[in-house]
């Protein structure tokens, strides 16, 4: 049996620090290796995020940048102009470059000007207000296009802040006669920055709801195993072509299969191998149509297509497609690789009152006349589904 060989006095000299061996008492964490972990901690802690980074992290989530005038922040710039008498107003949302004007009075929405050219962006470096009597005198300013060229003279600008405390705009007025906004007027200015904030917090409220609906409309409308549309949904697009037909007599088809043998599949392989299958003919289904066609995987292993502005001899041409292409799939399952086959049929609007219940119809008569075919008008065993 293997043995540990004892450690010498200098093996242990070099094991434990030197401090360590002078009086530290058992239990306790020795000063050297105190600064050893703080040193790793060091070494692997992730760098924070700039500050700018931050910033522009906070000014991304309104959404805000290039939007339409919205009148709402119309009125913010037209009150801040009246209530501080000074003949420019404007909001702007400051950019990693540029400044972007999302309102103005005396200056056009919608434009945007270089960040470094700009007087807000000494109020956003400084996350503070900036008040200037006279632009030609302030070394920061006099050389701007707005002072040198304009003729803009005095500027009182207040921060954005956003929830997160960062800085990512301004509302700020400008004027051409060096003054000083009063004491009253600059608590006006702030009011109506933070109304400005608070409408852009609403917006992005708004947004966020929106999108949830969105995401929770697509859930309820996608078969989640295929992402396909479920029953519902295609239900509802059913009713909708059907309205469009009667309004502006434009036909539709509707393809409708059935994979063959699939209780086998999930019999002799289970049903992991089943969802395997089901998958990659969702998946296939999926990239073979058109963005305005309907694809839905409407029962077990029953799939349809509705195809809007389609002949009926085109869509047995794709039907027959389809079908070729399900028989040619190799669907890897561990080790092996599984195959299956579907029966489809096919009906168009002009043939009966639902060319989804004939569909499906023949896509049984396909079944009962051999599987992996197609049984469409054109097709003598499209009596077998009368």
């Amino acid at each position: 049996m293997p043995t540990t060989a004892a450690l010498t006095s200098t093996d242990r000299e070099t094991l434990v620090p030197r401090e360590s061996r002078a009086g530290a008492r058992p239990g306790r964490t020795t000063s050297a290796m105190l600064r050893w972990f703080r040193g790793q901690e060091q070494l692997t802690a992730t760098p924070a995020p700039s500050r700018e980074a931050r910033r522009l992290a906070a000014l991304s989530q309104y959404d805000i940048l290039d939007t339409e005038a919205e009148s709402q922040f119309d009125l913010i710039v037209r009150l801040a102009s009246e209530l501080t008498g000074s003949p420019v107003a404007v909001l702007n949302l400051v950019a990693s470059d540029r400044v972007w004007t999302k309102a103005g009075v005396g200056l056009p929405s919608g434009q945007a000007q270089a960040r470094d050219q700009a007087y807000c962006s000494l109020v956003i470096d400084s996350a503070e207000s900036l008040h200037v009597v006279d632009l030609r005198a302030d070394p920061r300013t006099r050389e701007l296009p707005l002072s040198a060229e304009q003729g803009y003279i005095m500027y009182s600008g207040v921060p954005l802040c956003a929830s997160c405390g960062q800085p990512i705009g301004t509302l700020a007025v400008l004027d051409t006669i060096p003054r000083r906004l009063t004491d009253r007027q600059i608590e006006w200015l702030e009011q109506l920055a933070q109304q400005a904030m608070a409408l852009l917090e609403l917006r992005r409220k708004q947004r966020e709801l929106q999108q949830a609906q969105a995401e929770l409309q697509r859930l309820a409308n996608t078969d989640a195993l295929t992402g396909l549309l479920n029953r519902r949904a295609w239900d509802e697009a059913l009713v909708l072509e059907q309205e469009r037909l009667q309004r502006w007599g434009e036909g539709h088809a509707v393809i409708a299969l059935d994979l063959d043998h699939f209780k086998r599949i999930n019999d002799t392989d289970g049903h992991a191998a089943g969802d395997a299958v089901l998958q990659a003919v969702g998946g296939l289904l999926a990239k073979s149509f058109r963005k305005l066609d309907s694809v839905a995987r409407v029962g077990g292993e029953e799939f349809a297509v509705l195809l809007p502005h389609t002949p009926a001899a085109a869509a047995a041409v794709l039907a027959e497609e389809l079908r070729a292409a399900i028989e040619a799939l190799r669907i890897p399952f561990g080790a092996r690789e599984l195959r299956v086959t579907a029966s489809v049929g096919v009906a168009h609007s002009s043939e009966a009152a639902s060319a989804q219940a004939l569909a499906d119809a023949r896509s049984y008569a396909a079944k009962r006349s051999g599987r992996n075919r197609v049984v469409s008008a054109g097709d003598g065993v499209a009596r077998l589904a009368a």
